[in-house]
């Protein structure tokens, strides 16, 4: 362990670029075909991960903006 790194640093740099992955993907969809029409299981595949991934960062699609 690196001086002033905590150990779970790695953990929360992927936990951050996760999240921002999960919004970037949303963001583009919700541009794209509007907030009515953009479900968690696109978002979810679009930013390459799982639906339940998509939950533990996001309560629903709107929550995302």
């Amino acid at each position: 362990m690196r001086d002033n790194q905590p150990e779970n640093g790695a953990w929360e740099r992927k936990r951050i670029r996760t999240s921002l992955e999960i919004e970037c993907a949303a963001l583009e969809l919700l541009c794209a075909r509007g907030l009515d029409n953009v479900t968690v299981e696109q978002i979810a595949s679009a930013a390459g991960i799982s639906t339940r991934t998509f939950f533990r960062y996001f309560h629903n699609v709107r929550d995302v903006l």
